[in-house]
This record gives C-alpha cells, sequence and structure tokens, in this order.
C-alpha cells in the first residue's frame, strides 16, 4: 500500500494590534455617528486567537434596570413580571454608550500565524519559515512575503503583518460603500462600516518537490453580514447590560472545505491491496494448473503497466501515476493527463494543494 500526503492544515492563530499613532478619519467627523477609539483587546471578540475573531466597527452599550423588586435572574417564567424584555414599558434603560464608529479601525494590524504538518511524514513548519504572497481578489500579487521583508517590517514578529485596510483592499473591498447585505438600509445608502461584511481569505500551499509555499487568497461574500449580541449580568442590581456588536471584521478558520469530499479523496491515495493481490494471482495460478485455457497470469495483475519511478504510466484502475518514489517527479493526478500540473478535479496528491480559509468578516458593534 503506498500513500502520498499532502500538508496538513494545522493551528492558525490571529492577533491584532492598534495602531501607534491614531489618526482621525473623515468618518468620524460630521458623519452619521460619532466615534470612540478603542484599543485592541476591546475592540475584538473572542480574544484567545485560536483562529476566530471579531473586530469591532460600530457599537453602543445601553444598561436596562428590571421593575422595581425584581432581578433579571431569577424570573420563573416568560410571563413573569421579571422575566428580561428589553422592549418592556416595565423595563429602564439607560444608554451608555450611544451609536459610534470604531475610530481608525483601518489602520489596526493583524497578525496571522499558521502551521502544516504530515500526517504519515515528519513535516512541521510554520509559515515564519516559508515564503507566501498575498493575492487581491483578481490574481495579481499585491505583496510577497519572505523572511527579508518581514524582518524588514517587524524583526520579532512570528506571522504576517497585514493592515485590516490592505486586507480590505486586496479583497476588493471598502467599508464606505453602499452595502450589499440583505438587512442592509438601501434608501439610507448604508454601508458595510455600519452594516459589516464578510471576507473569506483562502491559504493555499504548494509544494513544487522542493520547497513548500503558500498565497492568501481574499474574496467577498456578498450579502453577508454578523451581528452578536453580549449579555452582562449585573448582581449587585440585578440589571443587564447587553452589547449588541455588529462586528467590524470576523476573522474564522474554516477547517471543512468546500468540495469537501474531493479533499477527503484526495488527503490519502491508496493503491489496492497486496495481499489481494497475491490472493488473486494464487487462484488464477492454480486454475491455470486444472484449465488449459488460462493462460495469463498478469492480467490482473494491479502493476501490469507500471515501469520505474518517476515516469507516468496508467493502471489498470485508469489512475494516472506520476511516480511515487521519484525526487522532483511528477505530480499525481486523479484522471488526469495533465501529468506534472499540481491541481486536477479538486483531488490533488503529490503537487500539495490544500487551502485553508480564514474569514474575515467585517461587521459593526453594538453594545447595549
Amino acid at each position: 500500500m503506498i500513500n502520498v500526503e499532502p500538508p496538513v492544515p494545522g493551528a492558525v492563530r490571529i492577533t491584532l494590534q492598534a495602531p501607534p499613532n491614531f489618526t482621525i478619519p473623515s468618518y468620524c467627523i460630521g458623519g452619521r455617528y460619532p466615534c470612540v477609539f478603542w484599543n485592541a483587546d476591546a475592540i475584538r471578540f473572542p480574544d484567545d486567537g485560536a483562529g476566530v475573531a471579531f473586530f469591532t466597527t460600530r457599537v453602543s452599550s445601553t444598561n436596562f434596570a428590571p421593575p422595581l423588586g425584581c432581578d433579571f435572574s431569577k424570573a420563573q417564567s416568560p410571563s413573569d413580571r421579571c422575566f428580561f424584555d428589553p422592549n418592556s414599558p416595565n423595563v429602564r434603560s439607560t444608554t451608555f454608550l450611544p451609536m459610534s464608529f470604531i475610530g481608525d479601525i483601518e489602520d489596526y494590524t493583524v497578525m496571522i500565524e499558521h502551521s502544516i504538518r504530515g500526517k504519515i511524514t515528519s513535516i512541521a513548519i510554520r509559515n515564519g519559515l516559508l515564503e507566501g504572497q498575498l493575492l487581491s481578489h483578481n490574481g495579481s500579487v499585491i505583496r510577497t512575503i519572505t523572511n527579508a521583508t518581514r524582518m524588514a517590517l517587524n524583526p520579532r514578529a512570528d506571522g504576517d503583518i497585514f493592515t485590516i485596510k490592505e486586507l480590505l483592499s486586496a479583497a476588493g473591498a471598502n467599508l464606505d460603500s453602499p452595502s450589499s447585505a440583505p438587512g442592509a438600509n438601501k434608501t439610507a445608502h448604508e454601508s458595510y462600516r455600519n452594516s459589516g461584511i464578510v471576507i473569506v481569505i483562502v491559504i493555499e500551499y504548494k509544494n513544487d518537490g522542493k520547497d513548500i509555499d503558500y498565497k492568501y487568497i481574499p474574496q467577498v461574500i456578498d450579502g453577508n453580514e454578523y451581528k452578536a449580541i453580549e449579555r452582562i449580568y449585573n448582581s449587585t442590581d440585578g440589571s443587564i447590560t447587553l452589547k449588541t456588536a455588529e462586528f467590524l471584521v470576523e476573522f474564522l478558520m474554516l477547517w471543512v472545505l468546500p468540495e469537501k469530499e474531493f479533499y477527503g479523496i484526495a488527503k490519502f491515495q491508496e493503491t489496492d491491496s497486496f495481499d489481494e493481490w497475491r490472493k488473486n494471482k494464487k487462484q488464477l495460478e492454480k486454475q491455470r494448473s486444472t484449465d488449459p485455457n488460462v493462460t495469463n497470469v498478469n492480467r490482473i495483475d494491479f502493476y501490469d503497466n507500471v515501469n520505474t519511478a518517476g515516469t507516468s504510466n496508467t493502471n489498470n484502475r485508469g489512475v494516472n501515476i506520476g511516480g511515487y518514489y521519484g525526487i522532483n517527479s511528477a505530480n499525481y493526478n486523479d484522471n488526469s493527463g495533465n501529468n506534472g500540473c499540481y491541481y486536477s478535479n479538486y483531488a490533488n496528491i503529490g503537487g500539495y494543494y490544500n487551502p485553508q480559509q480564514i474569514h474575515l468578516q467585517i461587521n459593526p458593534y453594538i453594545s447595549m
């Protein structure tokens, strides 16, 4: 049995950092909402960095006080007068923070760390030791990432650093453009800064037989938006503070890939069992000894047409083999005549095409 494996996606870690010097952008002056300036920890949710992050663009915060003698946490039924309903006339609300944009969000920087590993082999390497590229949504190269460029940008950084503006631009997105989200107010020309936006960033790995490199490929998911509500209970007075967030940016690592059935096939390609081959061969030899019509023992041999490693041959299953053991041999392509190509029919083994995806979802943050 022969196994050929592409790199397996490892961990992805995302961190956010505020700009060293804030600027006051034009949307903060005389715009729809005022701006507040927060540090990175305040606008990010959650903060563990394990492949998922939401970055805030719009925020508000409102406290809801219970009716006299009530505690929202002790309501015994939905009809209980102490049941929390923010729209109830019996619930008193106090706005802590009116609807506001996060100032200078485009100048925050995101650092992305990711790694790949082998499932059978001992390969394990992080992106800080590899070369990569940031591509635009139309495929052109925006930036080439090498050890030299990392050192020039930040010699202490462990990953690749981008501004949010750079990632938005690569995806062809602008927060001040009219939103395409179904819930956006088209009459008022509601912007992405207000409604939110979703961007998917695919991390594509490739091994040319010598080096492994990768590409970031961003793309806007048209019509998507995101809003979350964080509920904070105050045990002192029984009140509740709702932080309703429509996040500016969400980074989400996707382990379930599109066309996952094809990637599952591509993970490992197994030959027929040699035990079965030997069994069939013995059966034919036995038949040949008793049946004069059976003369070709090798007619079911799985490797009838395979010669030497590094050459392209076709076995009885119609699969193209590009040499499993030859150094710099042609890549394996499932049901393809494109010997040497690293991508074919969504199933690529040997060319090491293995994308990871990160969602960059840009949505406002409202705190109620």
